[in-house]
């Protein structure tokens, strides 16, 4: 234990007689954590943002589609019931949409709007704020009213306190006058501009029982192509896979591929995996500013090997074995590199900080991470130092001392 204090002191004596070229060392190491750092955060808060919202869409919802061209009907009612019994399912529901006008008080507006079950409440990730959601004998009896969302009502009505009022849905050349039962809340903000993007006016989005929506615009709503399912989150994933394969006996469709579907995990799934791909390489390319960094330490540790030729000569001459010397020397590159190291993952973690706030992202600090830098900027520091290590270990003591 003396012997490895003595490396380090003797290491640390060195590395404080040349304190600018050892802070000028450092800063390649510096620069290469700091950019893994703060790099891995950003992107992993990207990726937690991008995955959030996603979910938002809409979490545990799939769709199954049937192929019209092979299928002899469509799905009815029954057979989205039989389904939500057999796998215990959050809730299932048929939709249909159409693009409209909706009218208030306030002025009229392009809208989108759904005709659907009770259980759609499950499907845009967007919670009821005020009133209720039209419930399952609302549906049955096609009753006169809707949902629509906050940013809505304020459009429609002035206010955001809508419940009870009364808008006006044309579609098609059809009208039908609504009362206001629910306000949920407005998309998430990446949504909304997504959808502003996409709307060059200001469009509703507004949600009516499915048999209101027939009814009012004459429209048979009786079987569908396709319907929407929607799982609890202690529910395995696969459970979309097994619906599919017992609608596939269900229809007789086995072995038609006629059935498939759409899953929001599936979609998120994909997300982080390209998210998690595009933060790989870009910390591989910060990365490369590590290796150059160690190609730093490695110049400067043959410079110190040069100038201490007489010193190694004359500890050699008195007996120093060549391990330690070369231990020495490693030391002393371990530390520059891993001093480095530390203050390039505070620089990192602050940068990442500062880009998160400006991103408005939730930063993300993995310990691995932090914890992996310092470990691998070491890793270089003694990868490095093997070469200027083993130089200075191997020099004869009469040929060292006649050097100088």
């Amino acid at each position: 234990m003396d012997t490895i204090l003595e490396y380090l002191e003797s290491a640390m004596k060195n590395i404080r007689s040349n304190k600018m070229r050892t802070g000028l060392t450092m800063l390649g190491i510096i620069i290469g954590i700091a950019s893994v750092i703060a790099v891995l955060t950003i992107g992993n808060g990207m990726e937690r943002y991008v995955s959030d919202e996603v979910d938002a869409i809409g979490g545990n919802v799939a769709e199954i589609y049937l192929d019209s061209s092979v299928a002899e009907r469509g799905f009815t009612n029954e057979d989205i019931q039989e389904i939500e019994e057999e796998f215990s399912l959050k809730g299932t529901t048929f939709y249909e949409a159409a693009y409209g006008i909706a009218s208030g008080n306030k002025g009229a507006f392009d809208a989108f709007v759904y005709g659907a079950g009770a259980d759609y409440q499950y499907s845009t990730g967007t919670k009821l704020k005020e009133g209720t959601y039209f419930n399952d004998n609302q549906v049955e009896q096609a009753a006169r009213v809707c949902v629509l969302m906050e940013d809505d009502a304020v459009h429609l009505f002035g206010t955001s306190n809508a419940i009870g009022k009364t808008v006006e849905i044309s579609v098609g050349g059809s009208s039908v006058e609504l009362e206001v039962i629910g306000i949920k809340e407005n998309w998430s903000e990446m949504i909304a501009q997504m959808m502003a993007m996409e709307m060059e006016d200001y469009t509703c989005m507004i949600e009516m029982p499915l048999t209101t929506y027939g009814k009012a615009y004459k429209l048979d709503v009786s079987e569908f192509g396709s319907f929407e399912l929607f799982w609890t989150s202690d529910q395995p994933g696969t459970i979309v896979k097994d619906v599919v394969r017992y609608v596939e006996n269900m229809m007789g469709l086995r072995g038609q591929d006629a059935v498939y579907y759409m899953s929001m995990s599936d979609i998120s799934e994909e997300v982080d995996s390209i998210m998690g791909a595009i933060t790989a390489f870009m910390s591989l390319v910060a990365g490369i500013s590590l290796v150059v960094g160690g190609i730093g330490v490695m110049n400067i540790m043959l410079v110190s090997v040069t100038e201490r030729t007489r010193e190694i000569g004359i500890r050699k001459s008195i007996g120093a074995r060549t391990k330690a010397i070369m231990i020495q020397f490693l030391a002393e590159s371990a530390i520059i590199s891993l001093m480095g190291g530390v203050v390039g993952i505070v620089l990192g973690i602050s940068v990442a900080y500062v880009g998160c706030i400006l991103l408005d992202l939730k930063a993300v600090i993995d310990p691995v991470i932090v914890i992996g830098a310092a470990l691998f900027s070491m890793m270089i520091g003694v990868f490095f130092g093997i070469y200027p290590a083993r130089k200075a270990a191997k020099l004869k003591p009469i040929d060292a001392l006649a050097r100088n």
